[in-house]
């Protein structure tokens, strides 16, 4: 666990695909991230606004 986050992870291929993402080059990464934010974004504003 990293920081004051107490989220655990209990599905194995969210885990799976985290420590993937972690293997990767830091520049891929931020790519990654910076998709992932998007899509979190996207959808939180769908669920604001329906």
């Amino acid at each position: 666990m990293v920081g004051n986050n107490s989220v655990i992870v209990k599905d194995k291929k969210i885990l799976q695909r985290v420590e993937a993402i972690n293997n990767m080059p830091e520049d891929e990464q931020q790519q990654i991230f910076k998709v992932i934010d998007a899509l979190i974004r996207d959808y939180n504003a769908k669920k604001a606004y329906s």
